[in-house]
């Protein structure tokens, strides 16, 4: 969670597009493990944050189980500004990218190979090491801009 506050950081376009807070949607599926998990887990690291703000905006986390609604009304009525994808099984992650690109709404996920498939921003880890995983045309896409600080530091996407 504060990696994930932390590359937040380094887009210039979040605090415009976020108005008085910054709204991250933790999208799960209910019946799926492990999407229960990481959603839990999220809760539980942004619980336990000192910081829980970016760009002077507080940050508050909703749920989303993709499996009992449909997700671009729920993204829309909750005002999401960043969706965070948990492991999720039998979805097309691309579709899902189609509603955070139309919507302007960053993606970020766990789950680096969704990076390969249209997610914006991946936390992964390579060799006990973090690492940021940045799609470009995907972040882009949604109405990112990220700091050239951001970018020299991550790994790229195509």
């Amino acid at each position: 969670f504060p990696l994930m506050l932390k590359i937040l950081q380094f887009d210039r376009n979040l605090p415009s597009r976020a108005g008085s807070e910054i709204v991250v949607a933790a999208v799960y599926q209910g019946r799926y493990r492990a999407s229960v998990r990481a959603r839990d887990e999220v809760h539980r690291a942004a619980q336990a944050s000192p910081n829980q703000r970016v760009a002077d905006l507080p940050v508050r986390i909703v749920d989303i189980d993709v499996e009992r609604v449909n997700l671009k009304d729920a993204l829309d009525s909750l005002d999401v500004d960043v969706v965070y994808l948990a492991p999720l099984r039998a979805l097309d992650i691309g579709s899902i990218t189609l509603v955070t690109r139309e919507l302007r709404i960053g993606s970020m996920t766990g789950v680096e190979e969704y990076v390969h498939q249209g997610v914006a921003v991946g936390l992964g880890v390579w060799q006990e090491k973090p690492r940021v995983l940045v799609n470009l045309d995907a972040s882009k896409a949604e109405g990112a801009d990220f700091s050239s600080r951001l970018l020299s530091l991550a790994q790229l996407v195509k």
